[in-house]
């Protein structure tokens, strides 16, 4: 406790106080505490306030590109649907025989057998295009001349067109003619059997 004096007022003794009474000690350490809570409570405000506008414009900005990404699909569905009905076809796709591929075991043929001069050559799809589930079928007609008049000639030429097409069926559909000079002779088959 602070002596009184004839010349200590009461503002000094209020001064003195602050510095020696322990309940003034206290308060301040007290009072900056407070301070201090106010202060970062008010600064975790703002930047809760900040992150949460920040989240905010993410939202949106994605929503936007789900949007973005719902039109897009919307768009591409028939490219979609195609590729889907593509994908349906693959095991089809693979195993057609495209015309190339015949005309090219009539030409390994052709070369396996030197005697052998093709004349004409048809080739026509017999497939149904209306029908999905018709295998892809090939209609061959190969009219040809032999520059030796040997039946065996015809027949290995035969029997190399079919090596070639390996699932086809080729029979000779007009013999030839051996009293002629280059016997005229005709093939037909179908691909595949």
């Amino acid at each position: 406790m602070m002596l009184e004096g004839f010349f200590v007022t009461p503002e000094t003794r209020a001064r003195q106080a602050y510095r020696t009474d322990p309940l003034y000690r206290r308060t301040f350490p007290l009072l900056l505490a407070i301070v201090a809570t106010v202060i970062l409570t008010g600064v975790g405000k703002v930047v809760g306030h900040v992150y949460e506008s920040g989240q905010a414009d993410q939202r949106r900005e994605l929503a936007g590109r789900e949007d973005g990404i719902a039109k897009e699909q919307t768009a591409l569905q028939p490219v979609v649907n195609r590729i889907a009905a593509l994908a349906a076809l693959r095991k089809r796709i693979e195993k057609r025989t495209p015309a190339a591929r015949i005309l090219a075991a009539l030409e390994a043929a052709a070369k396996q057998c030197p005697n052998i001069c093709l004349r004409e050559v048809n080739l026509e799809s017999a497939s149904d295009e209306k029908s999905p589930t018709d295998l892809d079928r090939w209609n061959i007609k190969v009219q040809a001349v032999t520059r030796v008049p040997d039946l065996q000639t015809v027949s290995d030429f035969r029997d190399a067109l079919n090596r070639g097409l390996s699932g086809g069926a080729v029979n000779l559909s007009e013999q030839p003619n051996l009293a002629q000079a280059e016997p005229q002779f005709s093939l037909q088959g179908q691909y595949p059997r």
